[in-house]
């Protein structure tokens, strides 16, 4: 999805956020009934795609459970980066970790948080996860370049099996293919249990 477009429709958003405000009507009684429809299609479709990519599996397989270390450091530092921003995000510490929790997934931890009642941090989460990825997508070339290949998957976080895939190939090659697939694919079956479990410590 075109970095524009995510901006034009948060706009849009808003607006009619604006709208239904000034005509005394409560966005949240609206849009709540749909938050779980919203949900379980979302984690429908990633339980479909993980299931059809046997190549994935097959990749985590060949790297043994070692690869596993990746995601997990990804999670522990992407957490740590959100314990870091929560004097400065006005939200408490486990919304701000629940934010964080959302590893690149903005379209999911923000209608997790939302439908929590959490509707100032389903905002921030859909806010800061798209920034991930759009500095993930600057930022990934220089680090394959400079560091390690293994770690362009870092910044992708759970976006590593779809948006963030094309320039982590073009830059770490195609041998991280189904690395960044197993990779984002772990984090993103992560993100439904982790947002709701950060989102209610320290409230």
């Amino acid at each position: 999805m075109k970095p524009w477009l995510l901006v034009l429709v948060i706009a849009a958003g808003v607006g009619v956020g604006r709208l239904l405000a000034g005509a005394h009507v409560t966005a949240g009684d609206l849009i709540t009934p749909l938050t779980d429809v919203v949900l379980y299609t979302l984690m429908g479709l990633v339980g479909i795609l993980l299931g059809a990519d046997r190549a994935a599996f097959e990749a985590l397989r060949r790297a043994g459970l070692r690869f596993l270390l990746v995601p997990l450091a990804i999670t522990v530092g992407t957490l740590l980066g959100g314990l870091a921003m929560a004097p400065l995000s006005g939200l408490p510490v486990g919304q701000t970790l629940a934010v964080a929790g959302g590893l690149g997934w903005y379209s999911l931890s923000g209608v997790l948080l939302a439908g929590m009642g959490y509707a100032a941090a389903g905002a921030t989460a859909v806010l800061a996860n798209i920034l991930r990825e759009l500095l993930a997508l600057i930022f990934i070339p220089t680090i394959a370049r400079r560091l390690h290949p293994l770690q362009t998957l870092a910044p992708a976080g759970a976006t590593a099996t779809d948006v963030t895939l094309p320039i982590i190939l073009a830059s770490a090659g195609a041998d991280m293919a189904m690395l960044a697939v197993a990779s984002g694919g772990l984090l993103s079956a992560l993100v439904p249990f982790l947002v709701p479990l950060l989102a209610g410590l320290g409230t």
